[in-house]
């Protein structure tokens, strides 16, 4: 008797994340099944809350704004600012996005030419009092946390009495403030945890290795539901040419903040620097490594790289050459097909 082989393929897979998005559209507005707010009133004017809990599914959203969203706001027309919290991937993976409309219940969806779908808040009201009060509760760890600070301040600068003329000048030289503190690493979050008192305008590449924790110091700093949020954004699930499983991270500038994951994960290659300090890569074939991280992230990840993970791990655990062959070849089929959605 021969047992019924299931296979998985590229089809099967985005059928599914076709479905969740269905649900997930379908069931928007029932923000309580996946964040703990205590709502005081619900308006067309936005979403108030009185408290809110933090749980895995928004550290996960919190870890996929640090890696690839974008906190600020601008200038867009004579003496008008427009404030904007937004997340854009490739559209492959719009599930993620998705779930982070599906989650907060506020913000539109937009599909751009270049393959990239992204969920964008530009409501003041919503901004202020439901992802502004969030990010204030959770200490953002890399360098977007200098972004917070200037939105509070932008915020509170914006609801102030004084003249329009002079909030434009004030908002102005709040932006020039942010690009200032570009050229600063570490954020506030691991100043104040490691007691830091340092100036980072001499700093080489060996300081910042020098000021990383120890891994029991870092196990309660960086949380496992967050980690795969900015997996998520920046992280790769990789199989080389030698049917080799890698996993891969990298990051603009936040170079502590790598090298800290780098010390988190036990990763034993070094990691790559630029010279510059502009940008910071971690990379690990070691089998030890690799399984930790497949323990650290499996369900944790909640958009299409969960999918991703599960056939890296399909390859890692197996030692027959065509399943890593056929692993490798539908990570590279889902990651290079761009998918349509409609625009809301």
């Amino acid at each position: 008797m021969h047992r019924h082989r299931q296979t998985l393929n590229v089809t099967d897979i985005l059928i599914f994340f076709s479905s969740d998005i269905v649900i997930i559209h379908s069931t928007r507005r029932q923000y309580a099944l996946c964040i703990n707010f205590t709502y005081s009133e619900t308006t067309r004017r936005g979403l108030s809350f009185t408290s809110m809990k933090l749980n895995n599914k928004i550290l996960w959203a919190i870890g996929l704004l640090e890696s690839d969203g974008y906190i600020g706001f601008n200038l867009v027309k004579k003496n008008t600012y427009i404030f904007t919290v937004k997340v854009s991937l490739k559209s492959y993976n719009m599930s993620a996005i998705y779930k982070l409309k599906n989650l907060f219940g506020i913000g539109k969806i937009h599909k751009s030419s270049d393959g990239m779908v992204t969920w964008k808040v530009t409501r003041f009201d919503q901004i202020k009092t439901i992802m502004l009060p969030l990010f204030i509760l959770y200490e953002f760890r890399g360098l977007k946390a200098y972004d917070v600070i200037i939105m509070r301040e932008a915020v509170s600068l914006y609801e102030s009495d004084i003249s329009v003329e002079e909030k434009t000048i004030l908002l102005t030289e709040l932006k020039l403030k942010r690009s200032k503190n570009q050229k600063n690493n570490i954020s506030p979050f691991w100043h104040q945890k490691l007691n830091l008192n340092i100036d980072e305008s001499i700093f080489t590449v060996e300081d910042y290795i020098n000021l990383v924790p120890s891994r029991e110091v870092l196990k309660n700093l960086i949380d496992p539901d967050w980690l795969a949020g900015f997996v998520e954004g920046d992280g790769s699930f990789q199989i080389n040419n030698r049917l080799q499983n890698v996993f891969e991270l990298g990051q603009k500038y936040n170079i502590f903040l790598v090298l800290c994951i780098h010390k988190f994960l036990g990763i034993e290659s070094k990691p790559k620097i630029r010279k510059d300090l502009s940008y910071t890569m971690l990379s690990t074939k070691q089998p030890k490594t690799l399984d930790l991280i497949d323990k650290l992230l499996t369900g944790r990840i909640l958009g299409i790289k969960s999918f991703e993970l599960r056939l890296w791990k399909y390859a890692k655990d197996s030692e027959m050459k065509h399943k890593k062959e056929r692993a490798k070849i539908l990570l590279k089929k889902i990651r290079a097909r761009t998918l349509n959605i409609d625009k809301e």
